[in-house]
């Protein structure tokens, strides 16, 4: 699937770890349905963050059961390690976090990523202080900004993280590549205008998609907050 930055349409990734496991095939096919354009897994090893959720197999049965490319949000303490297993199901992006590899690494890890023909995504927590992305903008297919602390789902949004993302769109901006901007955590219809309104191209959503009761008229909503944004338009 392509990608265009300046498009403004926004693009809804509902992340499973939100959803019903017990019929997460059904899951995975309405939000499809609904108009969701991208499929967020959020894996956590317990190490990085202190939570487990699941892993490729998981994540595979997922992606069999609907057409959505997908984004592996690696919220793991070694992240190449688990980088190949998630190409290897047939992620489109690998995320992982600045955190979680030294800065004397980062552009290293980018490029082993990429050598999986995968797109290649770094995250930024909201105490990040952003200074290692101009150095790795150019590099990347996706910046993704936490306006939570990775780790529990259904937290609140946090300033922090809202100030890490106009950071985040003046540094690609100023960029050549110009890679996607997703914001993850606390992300309704509340706050998806402000993200918008700051730069954001994805939006991922959790239990205010899933618990909505209406997935297509949620998406909708969201969509249709782009159209506010300068040169918008909804797909």
């Amino acid at each position: 699937m392509e990608y265009h930055v300046g498009m403004k349409n926004i693009i809804v990734s509902p992340s499973i770890l939100a959803a019903n496991f017990g019929r997460l095939g059904d899951e995975v096919r309405a939000v499809e349905s609904a108009g969701a354009g991208l499929l967020h897994l959020d894996i956590m090893d317990g190490h990085f963050v202190p939570n487990i959720s699941f892993g490729p197999k998981v994540s595979s049965f997922a992606l069999k059961n609907c057409n959505l490319p997908a984004d592996a949000h690696l919220m793991v303490s070694e992240p190449l390690k688990w980088a190949p297993e998630f190409a290897k199901i047939g992620c489109e992006f690998i995320s992982f976090h600045d955190e979680a590899v030294p800065r004397r690494e980062l552009s290293r890890a980018i490029a082993e990523i990429a050598a999986l023909g995968v797109k290649v995504g770094v995250a930024f927590n909201p105490d990040n202080d952003m200074s290692s992305l101009s150095g790795i903008v150019d590099d990347i297919d996706l910046i993704l900004i936490m306006t939570v602390f990775p780790g529990f789902a259904g937290q609140s949004f946090l300033e922090s993280g809202l100030n890490n993302l106009h950071k985040a769109s003046a540094i690609r901006d100023a960029g050549t590549r110009k890679p996607l901007i997703a914001v993850d955590g606390g992300v309704n219809l509340d706050t998806a205008g402000r993200v918008i309104s700051a730069g954001a191209d994805i939006l991922v959503m959790g239990s205010a998609l899933y618990a909505s009761g209406d997935y297509a008229e949620t998406i909708r909503r969201v969509k249709a907050l782009g159209a506010c944004r300068p040169g918008g338009k909804t797909s």
